[in-house]
């Protein structure tokens, strides 16, 4: 009798984890945190699609659904167009190459990267020889197919700064400076003339902890792109080695440097 309701628990145990497997064996690459599937059209593709390897060559490898391999040639070329010139500028040789992950949707991205209530802004992101971006094909509200190649180059850079110093980088003023004006993201010349003429110049300290609200890749940029005209990249990557150092590095404080950039920033996109 004991043996009879021995075997007749472990039926049931074995009944209840063939449910689960049953219920779990669809989950979708892109499903939210509760693992729900999408419910949209494309739900019964993205069940049978999955993120996958779909195209590499001598610098990068890419994965993504089979519906956004359409964009992943136009994402290599400009990838590879900008590697020399990225990696070369910054003195970095890569040991393996780049893995590209791109998403369907900025919905997917965020769940993915455990941002759900981020803007339609944030489409990319990086670490250490991974960048992870929603596809061109559907970039959302704020970003175009062109904007997101050059969000894909701006991570790039990301991860060749990671090969130079591999922590946490204490100054996003360089930090995302650098990626942006390597990507060639130029600021808008309007905003710029308005928000300098209007006094609205944050200081380094203030990109450090207010990036987004102050325009901070706008100015940023512009903080880079002083540097390399002043002092070359050289002196750029000898600061991101070793930052305890820049002031030594510059040759004056970092108040002295802030000073002669602010000049610059309002002689060069200032109203003149």
């Amino acid at each position: 009798m004991k043996e009879r309701s021995k075997l007749y628990s472990i039926g049931l145990i074995i009944i209840f984890i063939l449910t689960l497997a049953a219920c779990n064996k669809n989950i979708p690459a892109d499903s939210n945190e509760n693992h729900e599937p999408v419910k949209s059209e494309d739900s019964e593709e993205q069940f049978k699609d999955s993120i996958k390897l779909q195209f590499e060559n001598e610098n990068f490898t890419f994965h993504s659904f089979d519906k956004d391999k359409e964009c992943i040639e136009d994402m290599a070329k400009v990838l590879d167009e900008s590697f020399d010139t990225i990696t070369g500028n910054l003195g970095v040789t890569l040991k393996e190459k780049t893995k590209i992950i791109i998403y369907p949707n900025i919905k997917s991205f965020h769940n993915n990267i455990g941002t759900q209530n981020a803007g339609d802004w944030l489409v990319g992101t990086a670490w250490r020889n991974e960048i992870y971006i929603v596809s061109p094909l559907n970039p959302g509200t704020e970003h175009t197919y062109d904007t997101l190649m050059k969000a894909a180059v701006h991570e790039f850079v990301h991860v060749v700064q990671y090969n130079i110093y591999q922590y946490n980088y204490p100054y996003r003023w360089m930090n995302d400076g650098l990626a942006t004006y390597l990507a060639d993201q130029v600021p808008s010349s309007t905003v710029m003339k308005t928000m300098i003429d209007g006094g609205q110049i944050p200081t380094l300290s203030d990109m450090n902890k207010n990036f987004l609200e102050i325009e901070g890749y706008a100015f940023s940029y512009t903080v880079v792109e002083y540097l390399v005209k002043e002092y070359g990249y050289e002196t750029i990557v000898e600061m991101i080695k070793s930052y305890k150092n820049i002031e030594t590095i510059l040759g004056k404080s970092l108040d002295e440097f802030e000073k002669d950039w602010i000049n610059y920033l309002k002689e060069n996109w200032g109203s003149k």
